[in-house]
Order: C-alpha cells, then structure tokens, then sequence
C-alpha cells in the first residue's frame, strides 16, 4: 500500500530548459557577486562544492558540505557568501519562472492527495536551500503547505541518486520504502529510488530529459544502466495508476 509519494520538481512538476536556465542562472549569480568575487571562480567553484555533494554520505547536512566544498580560504568568509546568496534567491531568482510551464495534470494530483490524506514530498535533488525550492515552486503555482517534506539541502545528508537520500525521507516520514511511490523524469537520479525498495513512476512530459547541468552526470552511460520503472506515462495519469494502491 502506498502511503507517501515523492515528487520530483524540475521536469515533472514544472518543466523548462533546464541548459538554458542554468546558464540565466550563472549570469545573474555572477552580477549579483562581482564585487566579492571574479565571476570564473564564483561559477567554477560552485559546480566544484555542488558536484562533490554526492560524496556526502550522512555524514553532515548537505548544507555544511556544500559550505566546506566552497571555501577556498582566499579572504571570502562563507558567512558572508552565503548571506548574499540567500539574498540573491530572494531578490533576483523570482522572475526566472518566466521560463517554466506546468503540466497538465499537476495541481488535480496534488489535490488530490491532499484529499486523500496520502503524504506528499517534494524530492527535488537538495543542492539548493530552502529558499531556492520555494522559489522554484512558486513558479509552478505549488504551495509548501501542501507537502509533508521538502528536501533541500538545510535538511538532506545526501543526494540523488544515492539510495541514502530515498532511505532517509521514508526514514522521516516514518514508513516504509515499500510503502513509497517515487515520481520523476530522470530515469538516474529519480529511478534510482528502486534500489533503496521504492516502487518508481517515470514522468514523459519533458519533450527532452535534461540531466542538471550542476551535477555532472554522464547521460547515455548512466541511462543505460538505471533501473527500469514500475510505471511510466504522463504526470496526468499518476493518481489513475496509484489509486489500486492506495488501500
């Protein structure tokens, strides 16, 4: 019986170019820091803390991995960093979800388990804060109230596709990995709910799956190797397909 269902975001619950956001996104970072640091090395060594996430195996919040990952000791102090980064997810991402559309589908789902009492998480890869995933949300109308977990990176101690980052949600969540149902498009960092005992349903509404730029994944090798879903189809057709389940 399915008593949770996990959510991904980017490409299942809203859908954009995930290359050409990514490279907004790095243009706006850059002015929003170059009075505290060259633009080159603002990017470059926030792909190098995001990309050594995935080492982090629980041993602390992805948060403080991401922060000792960053820091170069060259004179920034992260305390200072991370204040104008916060301040740039609240001042300047907003208008970015100009470039998302939603799927059809996606707020009869929500309602749906909400009326239904089924727990609801949205398991967007935590490398970004709170804030962030907020934000991101927001684009797509989603509200954070509707959702019994968010994981970001303030509250995660791993990252997909590691089976820990499934393991520990249904660990908070206080079920069964039996008893969870993960939704997404990424046939790697979303199918990979299955190893920690997950069933998967695999979403076909992005035209393309864009692997995130951020994370360094090689598509085709990685694809060829992720398991195959319990289900797949559009977002719209998730609820029709869980409802035997539900009990």
């Amino acid at each position: 019986m399915i008593k949770a269902v996990l959510l991904d975001l980017d490409n299942t619950l809203i859908l954009f170019d995930e290359p050409g956001f990514y490279r907004s996104f790095f243009d706006e970072m850059a002015s929003a820091f170059e009075d505290l640091i060259p633009a080159e090395d603002l990017i470059r060594r926030c792909v190098a803390a995001t990309m050594a996430l995935k080492e982090n195996r629980g041993s602390m919040l992805n948060r403080d991995w991401f922060s000792r990952a960053f820091d170069a000791g060259d004179g920034l102090p992260m305390t200072r960093f991370w204040d104008r980064w916060l301040r740039f997810y609240r001042e300047i991402y907003g208008p970015f979800g100009t470039l998302v559309t939603v799927p059809a589908g996606q707020a009869d789902l929500v309602h749906r388990l909400v009326h239904r009492g089924v727990m609801r998480v949205i398991a967007s890869n935590p490398i970004f804060p709170g804030i962030a995933l907020e934000r991101r949300m927001a684009w797509g109308g989603l509200d954070p109230a509707d959702f019994s977990m968010l994981t970001t990176m303030d509250n995660m101690s791993f990252v997909k596709p590691h089976a820990g980052y499934f393991s520990s949600i249904a660990e908070a969540l206080g079920v069964a990995p039996k008893e969870c149902l993960m939704v997404g498009n990424d046939p790697v960092n979303d199918m990979a709910a299955a190893g920690a005992g997950m069933m998967t349903y695999r979403t076909t509404d992005a035209s393309e799956v864009h692997f995130a730029t951020l994370t360094g994944e090689a598509p085709a090798a990685a694809a060829d190797n992720a398991p195959a879903p319990d289900f797949h189809g559009p977002l719209s057709r998730v609820w029709e397909t869980i409802t035997p389940l539900l009990g």
